[in-house]
């Protein structure tokens, strides 16, 4: 069983009208879609930044919810790994060996929710299940989606390397908006100019990170937990922050770093410029 072609897809920081054309348009016709989540019981949040678009399709596409917990067990995350691509394979061999939507059913890895949507979504079927007359069968078209663009911090490459070339014919990554060129046209305010070096930070603690916001000009923290190592390393200077950027309960915060508390939320990002033009704070 080979996957036809794997997409990539990023989808922006969550406002479905950030997507690309391109991404709309792979949206719109492949046959699964895996939308990752990080805990039992959730949801993908790329999967929400998408669900409008999902909505205008007259068949729905079936959709795998892998879980990809936030541990740095590498034998636990390896386990989740193997089984998504398992879950995948499978499902795209019910798209071939299925006759309609009555093949489209399961229960997103196991787990009950309440919320769930009308989309199909992937249960764990066994390993035998239908192989004779698809083994070797090119089957469908596969799109990986992921908040933001997939080149950034993304779980797309790591996902794209469980597959041997034999099980995947072709791969396309669709870029997308990522979140902090989102918040900076939120601000009206540039992420560099000139010849300024801008650093994008994941963790902000560490001696290579420090080192990286001692010397940038601008700088974009990803996440950003520790907060008052972040203003002792940078001092105060120009700040932006925007937590659940493109969602609909989105927070907008602009003034000065010395005065912004750390975020409640991980789907946050803010943006510090060295001596930034004088703003007059604001919060939306």
């Amino acid at each position: 069983m080979r996957i036809r072609k794997l997409y990539g897809v990023g989808v922006g920081p969550g406002d479905p009208e950030l997507l690309t054309l391109r991404a709309y348009k792979v949206l719109k016709e492949v046959e699964i879609i895996v939308a990752p989540r990080s805990g039992a019981g959730r949801r993908s949040l790329a999967l929400l930044a998408v669900k409008k678009v999902l909505d205008e399709r007259e068949r729905k596409p079936i959709v795998v919810e892998p879980l990809f917990p936030m541990t740095k067990d590498e034998n636990e995350l390896r386990m989740h790994w193997e089984h998504a691509k398992r879950q995948v394979l499978q499902r795209c061999r019910v798209s071939v060996d299925g006759d309609g939507d009555g093949d489209r059913d399961g229960d997103r890895d196991g787990d009950a929710d309440a919320n769930a949507d009308e989309y199909d979504s992937a249960g764990d079927f066994s390993a035998g299940e239908k192989t004779e007359k698809t083994e070797g069968v090119s089957c469908c078209d596969v799109a990986f989606i992921t908040l933001g663009d997939p080149s950034l911090y993304s779980t797309f490459y790591k996902f794209l390397r469980l597959f041997d070339e034999d099980e995947i014919e072709d791969v396309e990554v669709i870029p997308g908006v990522p979140s902090f060129a989102a918040c900076s046209a939120l601000a009206k305010l540039p992420v560099a100019e000139g010849d300024e070096i801008v650093s994008i930070v994941p963790n902000a603690s560490g001696e290579r990170a420090v080192h990286v916001i001692k010397n940038a000009d601008s700088l974009i923290f990803l996440k950003p937990k520790n907060m008052d190592l972040i203003k002792n390393a940078l001092g105060d200077g120009l700040a932006v922050l925007c937590v659940r950027i493109g969602f609909d309960a989105q927070e907008f915060i602009m003034g000065r770093l010395f005065d912004m508390k750390a975020p409640g939320h991980y789907l946050s990002t803010l943006i510090v410029k060295r001596g930034g033009r004088e703003v007059e704070s604001g919060e939306r």
